[in-house]
């Protein structure tokens, strides 16, 4: 449920509706974390990252994306994305 929650969220900003889709993805990351998991924290992370960015929150963006970096240390497949979003970011 909290998956489909935070990918509902990340549609909604694709979308343009980036307030609603911001709060729904900020609802399934809460939902998530209630469960304690942590797999696929960092892809989720990167996707609150992107909206933050097209709503122009830069600094926000930023912030969440050092979150994900240490959000969980043995997975290692989202890193690279976390690092190109960062990178665009700062140019």
């Amino acid at each position: 449920e909290a998956s489909a929650t935070m990918v509902a969220g990340w549609a909604m900003m694709e979308s343009r509706d980036t307030t609603d889709g911001l709060a729904t993805l900020h609802a399934g990351l809460a939902r998530s974390a209630a469960t304690g998991q942590r797999l696929g924290l960092q892809f989720y992370l990167g996707l609150l990252a992107d909206g933050l960015a097209h709503a122009g929150r830069f600094a926000e963006a930023l912030a969440v994306l050092a979150e994900a970096e240490g959000a969980c240390p043995s997975e290692e497949v989202d890193r690279p994305d976390t690092l190109r979003r960062r990178a665009e970011l700062l140019v």
